[in-house]
Parts: C-alpha cells; structure tokens; sequence
C-alpha cells in the first residue's frame, strides 16, 4: 500500500465589524476578495492578528495493482499544491522488484516504478535504493543459487535522474563489498550475489570503462 498525502495550508484573515449598539464582532472571511475593507476605520477595520491557520490533510491510498494508473493522480496532485508526500512506499518498492524473478514482468514493473518515482523528493529515491539492495542482495537468493540478473535489468528502464543516482549509488557499494579482504578458504557465497551484479553493471554499460 503507499499512502499520498496532500496537506494544503491556508491563512484566513479576520475582519471585524462594530454593530450599532453592540460590541465589535470578529467575522471570518471566507475569501477575502469578496469583502470591501472601508477607509472609514468606524465601519470596517482588518484585524491583523490574530492569523488562523488551517491544514487540510488528505489522504489517498494505492494498492499495487492500481499504481499504473496513478500517473495522472499525481500531476493533479502537484498542479493543486507542492505539499504532496508519499509514504509507506518501502515495502511496496520490495514487492515490485520481487515481481522481477519472472522475466516476463519486467516491462509492467519498470513502469509502475517509474510512475512511483515521478515523486522528486530524495525520500522517494533513498526509499527505492534501499529496496533494491534488500532484494539483490539478500543471502536467501544466493542459498537457493538464484541469479540477480533479473533484478539488475530493471536499471536502464528507470527514469533518468534515478538512473543516474542508482549509478552514482550502486557501483561504490557493490565495489566496496567485493574489495574486503577475506582468508584464501573464505565462502564464495559472501560475495557471489555482489560478483555478479557487478558483472551485470558492466554488461549494461553501468560502469566506465576507459580503454588503454
């Protein structure tokens, strides 16, 4: 499930008003266009503060199965306000990238993801980087000899900048891990999984190579 929230602040000035032969009386304004503030400070004057503030606070929810058509929810969302957040996304990126181990699903899933990562936000980002190294690199796909070769195809689908930051956060992480000294007799099943994502990132040109 990821959750959008949409939080739209606004500020709602009050006018007062003295009555005949009654106390001043606070009236708020609804839009404050549609009221004429006289000069005649003994009809109508503009209270300054107080300021009240209102939060709307709305909350969508998305199943995976209706992220394909989120796309367009999300330009609605960002042309009526810049406060949309997505939340719960980590697990919903997980069970995307797990759907990966059926090759055939690899075009549906590269886009219900980019649509997810329409979101700009660097907390949308940071939440897929570490879905995917939860995915790949967990030492259960090594026990069962299965290859993250699937998974690592998903990387040129993404949309640019989060390629981009994938490269920038991918390749340092995999190279550090492969570079631990280990003792001569150490398991290759530490390092398998890591080996051939890397191997992977070069196939796919992830990877610089400057030829001497």
């Amino acid at each position: 499930m990821v959750v959008v929230v949409v939080e739209q602040a606004r500020t709602i000035e009050l006018l007062w008003q003295p009555l005949p032969r009654s106390p001043a009386r606070i009236l708020p304004s609804r839009q404050l266009s549609s009221y004429s503030v006289s000069s005649d400070r003994s009809h109508y004057g503009r209270v300054i503060h107080p300021l009240a503030l209102m939060k709307l606070f709305i909350d969508v929810e998305l199943s995976p199965d209706e992220i394909p058509s989120a796309t367009e929810l999300f330009r609605i969302l960002r042309a009526l306000t810049d406060h949309v957040k997505t939340r719960d996304v980590g697990k919903l990126f997980q069970t995307l990238i797990l759907r990966l181990e059926d090759g055939s699903q690899l075009d549906r899933v590269s886009k219900e993801i980019a649509t997810l990562l329409t979101d700009p936000s660097e907390m949308m980002l940071e939440e897929f980087q570490a879905a995917f190294v939860a995915v790949v690199f967990n030492h259960e796909l090594v026990l069962r000899q299965q290859s993250v070769v699937p998974f690592m195809f998903l990387l040129p689908r993404l949309p640019d900048q989060a390629k981009s930051r994938m490269r920038e956060f991918l390749i340092p992480k995999v190279l550090k891990h492969l570079t631990v000294r280990r003792p001569v007799e150490a398991s290759r099943m530490e390092f398998f999984a890591h080996a051939e994502a890397f191997a992977t990132l070069v196939n796919l040109e992830f990877v610089p190579m400057n030829a001497h």
